[in-house]
């Protein structure tokens, strides 16, 4: 176990002992971190990494420790008194941190708040007046803190929404009907396992990519690192969901693992808090450039230019996670669009490209249609399972790049059929590192 994940350890089993009990600090902090700055209204209070379920205890002392560990990881460059300043119930102004009702979930201002029972989120109790209409679920506060008034508890809703519902205002039209998803193309094989002896990727035109959302709420990082490193060992590894101090714990175990030296080629940050930040084999590339393009409120896709030590040849490796709209592959195109000036941009004299995500879409043909729109180049499906998405760049399309095709692609998935997906703590599975999807990965021949 790495220092980084012994030290959060050892401030989970003094929260657990303060508590009576409760879920690991460590992961409930991640969590609170990743729903106070998103205000993810599809994650029910107390369902934590490992808690099946269970409410976390109430009362300022455990929010007050949450704080402590969310200063530590300095997320949202906010400190503990600040953070901890305002009690439920309390009178407060338009903007100031809160507590939500029913929740140890903190928002200020223009967030939404976790459902309550898995009820519809809704605005948080500093919001401004009015303001949730096209934000969060339910435009009705529970508490509204602005005005004194004491909260109240709503009957349960039930929710069956899979994934991440929409939490910051988009520019995606809610009117129009949702599209029938376009059926997906499958590559063979799909595996069950450990493919890491597979192909070499350090030779020839070979690249092995992997995209994992490994969810926020996870506290398994080692285990991460494991199914990573063990039973896939690719050159580029595109995390989603992987937030405030999970990316960099992900690295550390890996390089703990020592089977080979890994670093970060984007680096976690609020404007592009819901990224997909792609981690590389630094024993066998170099970064040359690397860009953070946030869209949809907290959204962002990165991306980063990488050369391989033993041939020199460059790629360019992008990731993403947009809003989840009830699977409209509009969001997914959204993200396209705002990266695409920096893809050309990452492209320049040639260099391919790929993109990796949980892309919130069963519909990867419409995504591979704007990525084709979007920067004028050809594109296939390296791999598509369900949300969980590969594609390559397979040649130019009337540009000045001249870049070569991507002219075999294999793919698979680890542990496909290993149980439900996308529901958060309840479909979190140990053959998955303790994530809700299983991870997805493609070789990919540049010829």
């Amino acid at each position: 176990m790495s220092p980084l994940t012994a030290f959060f350890g050892i401030v989970s089993a003094c929260l657990t002992v303060a508590t009576s009990g409760a879920v690991p600090a460590y992961a409930a902090a991640s969590r609170h971190a990743a729903e106070c700055v998103e205000g993810n209204g599809h994650c029910v209070a107390g369902q934590a990494a490992g808690a099946e379920g269970r409410d976390l205890p109430a009362g300022r002392g455990l929010a007050r420790m949450e704080s402590i560990l969310l200063q530590t990881r300095q997320q949202h460059g906010r400190d503990a008194s600040e953070m901890a300043s305002v009690d439920p119930g309390d009178r407060c102004e338009v903007e100031e941190w809160v507590q939500c009702p029913s929740s140890h979930v903190w928002c200020e201002g223009s967030m939404c708040c976790p459902g309550i029972d898995g009820g519809e989120n809704f605005p948080c109790p500093s919001a401004p007046p009015g303001w949730g209409r096209g934000a969060c679920q339910s435009v009705e506060k529970v508490w509204d803190c602005t005005h004194g008034e004491a909260p109240e508890t709503p009957a349960p809703a039930v929710t069956t929404s899979p994934t991440a519902v929409p939490t910051v205002p988009t520019t995606i039209p809610t009117t129009a009907a949702t599209p029938a998803p376009t059926p997906v193309p499958q590559p063979e094989p799909t595996s069950s396992g450990d493919v890491s002896g597979m192909a070499s990727t350090d030779a020839g035109g070979d690249v092995r990519l992997m995209s994992f959302n490994v969810w926020y709420g996870n506290s398994h990082m080692n285990d991460v690192a494991e199914l990573i490193q063990n039973q896939v060992d690719p050159d580029v590894v595109n995390l989603q969901e992987a937030v405030n101090w999970q990316p960099a714990a992900v690295v550390e175990e890996l390089n703990a693992l020592g089977e080979g030296e890994w670093k970060l080629a984007n680096e976690f940050g609020a404007d592009h808090f819901w990224c997909g930040l792609n981690a590389y084999r630094s024993d066998r590339w170099d970064m040359e450039w690397s860009k953070n393009v946030g869209y949809q409120g907290s959204r962002g896709i990165c991306g980063a230019r990488l050369r391989r030590k033993s041939d020199g040849m460059k790629l360019c490796v992008w990731g993403t996670h947009p809003i989840w709209f009830q699977g409209d592959v509009r969001s997914a195109k959204e993200g396209v669009r705002a990266g695409a000036a920096a893809m050309k941009e990452c492209a320049k004299g040639g260099v391919k490209s790929a993109m990796m995500c949980d892309c919130n879409t069963f519909d990867a043909n419409g995504v591979a249609a704007e990525l084709r729109a979007s920067t004028g180049w050809e594109w296939q499906i390296a791999h598509a399972d369900s949300y969980d998405q590969i594609y390559v760049q397979s040649g130019s399309h009337g540009s000045d790049l001249n870049a070569a095709s991507a002219t075999t692609t294999t793919g698979g998935t680890i542990e496909p059929g290993a149980g439900p997906r996308g529901c958060q703590a309840n479909c979190q599975n140990p053959k998955w590192a303790g994530a809700d999807h299983p991870p997805v990965y493609a070789d990919v021949h540049f010829g």
